[in-house]
């Protein structure tokens, strides 16, 4: 009976482990930016159509992120902007896309 018991809960704890770990969070708009500016960006909100984005740059270095509602319109908008070209400087994470140099995409990874 104690088997039982130690199972059963230990299968609980690795479901809640793996939802919490494939769970996407996406960091704010106003986190990520804070984060950018600590790292001597400038940044600048703006929109296309119903959706927010920031430009940040900082001397040679530039990013695009645009806000999603959820993962999926992320995604399906990373997919029609992704080709073999553009792999390198666009960048999904979560509710949010990236667009921008190789050193500002790194520094977009590490925050989100």
């Amino acid at each position: 009976m104690k088997k039982k018991v130690f199972l059963s809960v230990a299968i609980v704890v690795l479901a809640v482990m793996l939802v919490s770990v494939f769970v996407a969070c996406t960091p704010s708009q106003e986190k990520v930016d804070e984060k950018f500016k600590e790292e001597g960006y400038v940044g600048i909100a703006t929109s296309l159509g119903e959706y927010k984005g920031s430009v940040y740059t900082k001397l040679t270095e530039t990013i695009t992120v645009f806000w999603f509602e959820n993962s999926e319109d992320a995604k399906e908008a990373y997919d029609e902007l992704k080709s073999d070209d553009s792999k390198k400087n666009l960048c999904k994470r979560g509710k949010a896309i990236a667009f921008g140099t190789e050193g500002a995409i790194d520094l977009f990874k590490k925050i989100i």
